[in-house]
């Protein structure tokens, strides 16, 4: 069938891409077709009276050229998260998590730490149990006593009268360094009110005791493991160490 001899009108619709043509004379010999915008149904006579700006506006759904050139359609993914962009926050370079007693020797440490004169703090590294402490005497280990009588209780609840050996780290002006202890309280004492009867001996790397002028092996042992012991933990739970 030839659709130009109908007289009815009729109207070729297409999808976005294109326009549609409709004839608006019912005579076919002499039909002419007309372009209706698909979009806004404006035809061409109905734009014949405005501006060529606005009739090329108004015929196309699409965006207009430049020079030619049809501009492209972009798919943008939506941003969900601006952070995503953002600079990444510099990291620390160093981490300050660790903290390991430093090994000191005997002959170090008696010349650190003054005989009757200087505090320092012993923290038992098990119990995280920690006490002020004077220097008693002794010149192959420390010989120590608690400085008061809240540091005796402190002592006495870490594992009562023993002389099994402990890891454990001694602070002084602002170093903590690998030791060893036992908490058995003997022979004398010079500290008075802090009762406590005695004293207890502290160990370092290479200290001997005095009865055998030997190196006692079970305090060497936590004295290295002291020093293999991370104490930040520790050190997190304990607000203000007091060395008055």
């Amino acid at each position: 069938m030839n659709f130009f001899k109908r007289k009815s009108k009729f109207v070729i619709a297409f999808s976005m891409t294109a326009v549609c043509l409709i004839p608006f004379a019912s005579n076919a010999s002499s039909a002419k077709f007309d372009i209706i915008n698909p979009i806004t149904g404006t035809s061409s006579q109905e734009l014949a009276s405005q501006s060529k700006e606005t009739y090329e506006e108004e015929l196309s759904p699409f965006p207009k050229f430049t020079d030619g050139i049809m501009p492209a359609i972009i798919d943008v993914e939506p941003i969900n998260d601006v952070n995503e962009f953002l600079p990444e926050e510099p990291k620390p370079e160093t981490d300050l998590t660790e903290i390991y007693p430093k090994t000191i020797t005997t002959e170090e440490i008696l010349g650190l730490i003054r005989r009757q004169k200087d505090t320092y703090t012993i923290i038992d590294l098990k119990t995280g149990i920690y006490f002020n402490a004077v220097r008693y005497g002794g010149n192959k280990h420390l010989d120590t006593e608690p400085k008061t009588a809240a540091d005796s209780e402190k002592l006495k609840s870490i594992n009562g009268n023993s002389w099994t050996r402990r890891a454990i780290a001694v602070y002084f002006k602002g170093n903590f360094y690998a030791a060893s202890m036992h908490t058995m309280p003997h022979g004398n004492g010079h500290v008075s009110g802090n009762n406590y009867d005695g004293h207890i001996c502290v160990h370092v790397t290479g200290s001997k005791t005095h009865g055998g002028n030997r190196v006692c092996e079970q305090h060497q042992g936590m004295v290295a493991k002291s020093s293999e012991t991370n104490i930040s933990e520790i050190l997190s739970s304990i607000h203000e160490i007091n060395e008055d």
